[in-house]
């Protein structure tokens, strides 16, 4: 079970409460056909086995993404010449924000330029970068002006982005999992939140990220971590070894799913 369906027709269609329900029966018709069902969070899980879908707990198990490029902790990025391109002040660091992804609705990205500019209120100098291309572009552009867009981003530049910014910002409600989330782990990124399925099974909260309710929370943990009470270095350690546990290596995933369909 990759896409949460219910979430999404909330949020991109206008059926009512009563056409949404019937896709939610015709939805568990579907799911209880199959022998055996993978989700990709806690939530998922619990949703399937509740009164709502009405499916054997025995049936459903917990999987992962991974990452295909693992954390290398010695390697090092020549960052200088990115952060002139990127218009940083190489003598007085900058605080900066980042996010990478479909700049699309479902995504969130909307809530972005209201947290930045609470944020800026407490940080002046503050800078945000957002990366990836998408249906809503053109209207995020005009509505934060002040952010820098870099459009679309090959993966080796990505991986310096990551190493060299400061803190990614994740405003989706509707991912079921947030590959995303691991990607910048690996690149020793902390991750800023919603509370939600998908990145709380992933971010531990103040250990090496935040996991927050609403607009006014991420803003207000956004300056926490930039405060003197953060041991910055520690967040981005604690975030490689997350990408590193059993949880999310490709040996462990395949060998739980291949024993949870019998193979072994």
């Amino acid at each position: 079970m990759h896409t949460d369906w219910m979430e999404f027709v909330k949020n991109t269609t206008q059926l009512n409460l009563s056409e949404q329900d019937r896709l939610r029966r015709f939805l568990r018709f579907y799911y209880q056909q199959f022998d055996g069902i993978f989700a990709l969070n806690s939530d998922h899980k619990k949703w399937l086995s509740s009164h709502e879908m009405q499916i054997n707990e025995e049936k459903i198990h917990l999987t992962s993404h991974w990452i295909h490029e693992q954390p290398d902790i010695n390697k090092k990025y020549n960052i200088h010449n990115l952060h002139r391109e990127l218009g940083l002040d190489e003598n007085k660091p900058q605080p900066t924000l980042f996010f990478a992804g479909r700049i699309s609705k479902e995504k969130g990205i909307f809530d972005i330029p209201e947290v930045v500019r609470a944020v800026k209120k407490a940080i002046p100098d503050i800078k945000m970068f957002i990366a990836g291309t998408g249906p809503a572009e053109y209207t995020l552009r005009k509505e934060f002006p002040e952010a820098t867009f870099l459009g679309w981003i090959d993966k080796k530049k990505m991986a310096k982005l990551y190493h060299s910014l400061d803190l990614f910002i994740f405003p989706s409600r509707f991912d079921t999992f947030g590959n995303v989330v691991l990607e910048a782990f690996g690149h020793g990124m902390p991750v800023i939140a919603y509370d939600i399925k998908g990145p709380k099974d992933i971010i531990e909260d103040n250990k090496n990220g935040f996991l927050v309710t609403d607009k006014d929370e991420m803003a207000e943990k956004i300056i926490h971590y930039f405060s003197d009470q953060i041991d910055r270095d520690n967040f981005k350690k604690n975030a490689i070894q997350r990408c590193l546990s059993d949880d999310y290596q490709a040996k462990t995933i395949m060998e739980n799913i291949q024993k949870n369909i019998g193979l072994i």
